[in-house]
C-alpha cells in the first residue's frame, strides 16, 4: 500500500505528464495560430491588393473578438465540463485558422480573424481553470506559467518554421507558399481536437489513468483547496473601481501591452522594411526579439521572487523596453538594429512576466477579484486599438518609424506609473 507520502510525489507528477503536458503542446500551437498571419503579411498583402490598414484591422477584430468572448467561453466550459468543452475550443479555433490558407479578399479575412478570435478568447483562462480541477494549490505555480510562456516560444520555433513553409512554392498541391505555411500549420490543431475528447477526463474521479487510491488523494487534495477558499470568500467589492492606483495599473498595463501586441502582429513586416532580407531570412530573425521576451520572462520573474521587489523589476524593465525599441529604430537595419530589438524584448518581458504582482500586493482578495478583471480587460483592449493605428500610419507614411516611436513612449509612460503606484502604495502602507 503506498502511503501519504508518496502519493504527493507520484499523483502530481502523473498530472503534469497527462494533463498538464498536452496543455503545453496546445499552447504552443494556439499562439502559432495566433500569430503566424504575421509571416503569411509578407506576401498575402501583395497577393490579396490588402493595405496596411486592411490587415491592421484584421489584427483588431480578432482582439475585439478576443475581448468580447471570454466570459461565455468561460460560461460554457461551466456548463459542458473541460472534455467536451476542449473538442469545441481546438476544433473551433482550428478550423478557422485552416480555412485562412484559402481567404480570397477583405470580407473573409476579417470574418476569419474575428472568429479565431471567439474561439481562442477563453483558451487561456479555460486551461487555468480546467488545471486548477486536477492540481492542488501548492503544484499550480509552474503549470499556469505555460499559457503565457507559450508566446515567446512559438514565435522562437515557429518563425523559421513558418519561414520554411512558406518557401515551398511547389507543394503538393500547388498553393502558394504563404497559403501552405498556414494550413500546414491549421492542421495539427483540428487533429488534436478530435484526440482530445478521449485523452481528457472532466474530473479526477473518472482518470482511468491513475489507481483508486491515487484519485481518492488527489480528490481529498483538491476538496481542501476548496474548502480553504470558501473560507475566505468574500463578496465582490466594487469600490475598488473608485480607486486611483487600480486604474493607474491599468493604464500601466495597457501600456505594456501594447508593445507586445504591436511585436505580435507587425514584427516580420518591420524586420522586413528594415532589413530587405529573403522571407526565410526574416523568418530567421524574428525569433531574435522573442528570445529576448522569453528570457526576459524567465530571468526577471527570478530574480524578483529571489529579491522580493517588484517595483522596480517592472518599472525598470518597461524602461529598458522602451529604450531598446526607441534605439532599434534609430538604428535601422543590420545587425545592432537586431539586438537593440532583442533588448527591448528583454524589457518587454520582464515587464509582462511581474506586473501581476503590484497590484495584488496590496489589494484584498475582495478588492482584487474586481481590480484584476478590469485591468486585465483593459490591457487586452490595446490589442483592438493598436494594430489597426499602425496599420493607418504605416499607409500614410510609407514607415513603420513613425507608429513605432509611441509604442516606446507607452512604454516609458509605463515605467512613469508604476513609479506612481509605488509611491501611492507606501503611503496607503504607511496609512
Amino acid at each position: 500500500m503506498t502511503d501519504t507520502q508518496d502519493f504527493s510525489k507520484t499523483v502530481p507528477r502523473k498530472v503534469l505528464l497527462r494533463v498538464i503536458a498536452p496543455f503545453l503542446l496546445l499552447s504552443f500551437l494556439n499562439a502559432l495560430d495566433r500569430s503566424n498571419i504575421g509571416f503569411a503579411a509578407l506576401r498575402m498583402n501583395q497577393e490579396l491588393g490588402f493595405s496596411h490598414e486592411v490587415y491592421g484591422n484584421g489584427g483588431s477584430v480578432f482582439y475585439l473578438a478576443y475581448v468580447l468572448f471570454q466570459f461565455s467561453s468561460m460560461w460554457v466550459l461551466r456548463k459542458l465540463g473541460g472534455r467536451r468543452w476542449l473538442f469545441a475550443v481546438i476544433g473551433f479555433w482550428g478550423a478557422s485558422a485552416t480555412a485562412m490558407a484559402f481567404v480570397q479578399n477583405e470580407t473573409w479575412f476579417y470574418i476569419l480573424r474575428f472568429t479565431l478570435g471567439m474561439a481562442e478568447a477563453g483558451f487561456v483562462p479555460g486551461v487555468i481553470y480546467y488545471a486548477s480541477r486536477w492540481l492542488p494549490k501548492r503544484w499550480r505555480g509552474s503549470a499556469f506559467s505555460f499559457p503565457i510562456l507559450a508566446i515567446p516560444v512559438s514565435m522562437i520555433f515557429g518563425g523559421p518554421l513558418s519561414g520554411m513553409l512558406m518557401g515551398m512554392h511547389d507543394n503538393p498541391i500547388g498553393l502558394a507558399g504563404w497559403r501552405w505555411m498556414l494550413l500546414i500549420e491549421g492542421v495539427p490543431t483540428l487533429i488534436l481536437a478530435c484526440i482530445a475528447p478521449f485523452w481528457f477526463s472532466d474530473r479526477p474521479e473518472q482518470a482511468r489513468w491513475l489507481a483508486r487510491e491515487e484519485r481518492d488523494w488527489l480528490e481529498s487534495q483538491l476538496a481542501a483547496d476548496a474548502a480553504d477558499v470558501r473560507k475566505g470568500e468574500a463578496a465582490f467589492d466594487w469600490s475598488v473601481l473608485k480607486d486611483p492606483l487600480v486604474w493607474m495599473c491599468a493604464a500601466a498595463w495597457f501600456c505594456i501591452m501594447a508593445g507586445g501586441y504591436a511585436l505580435s502582429h507587425w514584427l516580420p513586416l518591420v524586420i522586413k522594411q528594415m532589413s530587405g532580407l529573403s522571407d526565410f531570412q526574416v523568418a530567421l530573425l524574428t525569433a531574435a526579439p522573442w528570445v529576448g521576451i522569453g528570457a526576459g520572462m524567465a530571468l526577471n520573474a527570478w530574480h524578483s521572487d529571489k529579491t522580493q521587489e517588484r517595483y522596480l523589476h517592472v518599472g525598470g524593465a518597461a524602461a529598458l523596453g522602451a529604450v531598446g525599441i526607441g534605439l532599434a529604430i534609430a538604428a535601422g537595419g543590420g545587425w545592432p538594429g537586431l539586438v537593440l530589438l532583442m533588448i527591448g524584448g528583454l524589457g518587454l518581458g520582464g515587464a509582462q512576466s511581474t506586473f501581476f504582482t503590484i497590484p495584488t500586493s496590496f489589494l484584498d482578495p475582495a478588492r482584487a477579484a474586481v481590480a484584476i478583471t478590469l485591468i486585465n480587460m483593459l490591457g487586452t483592449s490595446s490589442g483592438i486599438l493598436v494594430p489597426r493605428v499602425i496599420g493607418q500610419i504605416r499607409d500614410a507614411t510609407g514607415s513603420y518609424d513613425p507608429a513605432l516611436y509611441p509604442l516606446a513612449a507607452l512604454l516609458v509612460i509605463a515605467a512613469v506609473l508604476i513609479t506612481l503606484i509605488h509611491m501611492g502604495a507606501r503611503k496607503l502602507a504607511a496609512a
